[in-house]
């Protein structure tokens, strides 16, 4: 080999090996590649604070050079919206308070009151929808805002660029995972959460959950989804087992169509052992998570 391409050679490596060096903390971003096609993994916040912001160029330039959004739903369509609210009111005649027993109603009230929530605001609504109101409102009483959320700050990104929006999942696929498991399993999931909320450890849950998310640390999110659902629940399965599943293979359906797509999914997907990157991983795709500057 030439000297004066061996050189060249080495100025290449070198250039490389500084990237590298100079590379920031992990993203929660992975590069899929394989069958002809890149798909970006990013995880999402759902509600989330001005701290989220801005999001890093690395993550900005790989969506703008992607053909599409993928999303897991697009709730600000109104027949979503509209789907979820009517699954998670309770039949005529019954009501949450009802399906509670004296000391869990006392820790409701409890709850919604440190929470300025009115009590006949959730008493129609089954435990899971209950749920899904008083997380919203302790994460805002935590600073949180759900107009904040990196899916929703995303599609609007996308939308201004004319990019087409793929939805993952129906209303109804959704619903049936948020109301999965028994009544039982229900008001168990609820009680965790008047717990957390009424014991003060909400904002310190938030606060580990934005960090991890920040610097990527994908073992602290999985340690942190291990902790608050329980494996061997059907609300854990449903939630997140089967979900994953059928979002590796709609992600691998659309990847063999060839082309580059940018997907913005809870991050709680992505991460451990059942998590949509590695479900890809073993079915043959290059995944590598992306570091900030890269």
């Amino acid at each position: 080999m030439p000297l004066i391409v061996r050189r060249l050679v080495l100025a290449v490596i070198l250039l490389m090996l500084a990237c590298r060096a100079f590379a920031g903390s992990p993203l929660m971003l992975w590069e899929v590649s394989g069958k002809g096609s890149t798909v970006y993994l990013f995880g999402s916040i759902h509600v989330c604070t001005a701290a989220c912001f801005p999001l890093s160029p690395s993550v900005l330039a790989r969506l703008d050079a992607s053909d599409a959004l993928i999303v897991e739903l697009d709730a600000e369509r109104r027949a979503s919206r509209q789907r979820l609210l009517d699954a998670g009111r309770l039949p005529p005649g019954k009501t949450l308070s009802g399906m509670l027993k004296p000391a869990e109603r006392e820790r409701l009230a409890g709850v919604l009151g440190s929470l300025g929530v009115p009590a006949a605001a959730v008493e129609g609504f089954r435990p899971w929808m209950a749920g899904l109101v008083i997380s919203v409102q302790a994460a805002a009483q935590a600073g949180f805002d759900a107009g904040l959320g990196i899916d929703v700050s995303l599609m609007a990104r996308s939308r201004k660029q004319g990019k087409m929006l793929i939805e993952l999942e129906s209303a109804d696929r959704q619903v049936r995972a948020l109301s999965s498991g028994s009544d039982a399993e229900q008001i168990e999931a609820l009680n965790r959460l008047l717990e957390q909320v009424a014991s003060g450890k909400m904002p310190a849950m938030l606060a580990d959950l934005l960090q991890a998310w920040k610097t990527g640390d994908a073992a602290s999110l999985a340690g942190m989804v291990r902790d608050d659902l329980p494996d061997d629940s059907e609300q854990s399965k449903e939630l997140l087992l089967h979900r994953n599943h059928e979002m590796a293979r709609s992600i691998v359906a659309r990847a063999q169509r060839g082309g580059k797509y940018f997907a913005v999914i809870g991050a709680a997907h992505l991460v451990g052992q059942s998590g949509v990157p590695t479900l890809l991983a073993q079915q043959g795709f290059k995944v590598v998570q992306v570091r900030d500057g890269e």
